[in-house]
């Protein structure tokens, strides 16, 4: 048998308190302070690439969809989960989002893929508290797009032209290159 020892703890008296220094009043009439100025200044946007740089069609897209105040994500994403081009505003990275774009659209193609004769989803729509998560494909590329959820339909609007400005860019860029690798996928050699 074991005998279990009865600790008591020495009873030791709390700290004396601090004394603080008393704050000296305040100023019956304190100074009064500048009013804050509320007038928007307007200045020319700046560019943040060097000048006489072209933009791509992903960069072309990714600004389109900037220009509207409700867009905090904006990127092209490859095949691989890499970044093309992109825009972010507030605190969520493109980079860290891009490859969730691809497993989004993966886990939606297994889930109707349960359904015979149902077809790739082109487009996600995922609302989640006060933001929205659009994801759409676009030749072998997509178009993530992460914005406040409002009720207007310009975001949707200017997503769907910025995944047209894609879509030709890749066909006039990379039109015959995007068909042989379809074929080659599709075709056998024997």
């Amino acid at each position: 048998l074991i005998r279990r020892r009865n600790y008591i703890k020495k009873y030791e008296p709390a700290p004396a308190a601090r004394r603080e220094e008393p704050v000296p009043p305040r100023p019956l009439h304190p100074e009064p302070k500048p009013a804050p100025n509320f007038e928007r200044k307007t200045s020319e946007p700046k560019l943040e690439i060097a000048p006489g740089h072209e933009f791509n069609g992903f960069e072309r897209a990714v600004r389109y969809l900037a220009e509207h105040h409700a867009v905090l994500l904006a990127a092209v994403v490859d095949n691989e989960g890499l970044t093309m081009a992109s825009f972010r505003r507030g605190i969520f990275d493109p980079d860290e989002w891009a490859p969730l774009s691809l497993l989004f659209q993966s886990a939606n193609e297994k889930i109707l893929g349960r359904n015979p004769g149902a077809s790739r989803p082109d487009r996600l729509d995922i609302a989640f508290g006060s933001n929205k998560i659009v994801i759409v494909k676009t030749a072998n590329f997509n178009l993530l797009v992460i914005s406040d959820r409002e009720e207007d339909d310009l975001v949707g609007i200017r997503i769907s032209q910025a995944a047209e400005m894609i879509r030709k860019y890749t066909s006039e860029r990379y039109g015959k290159l995007l068909s042989s690798v379809t074929e080659e996928k599709y075709v056998s050699n024997t």
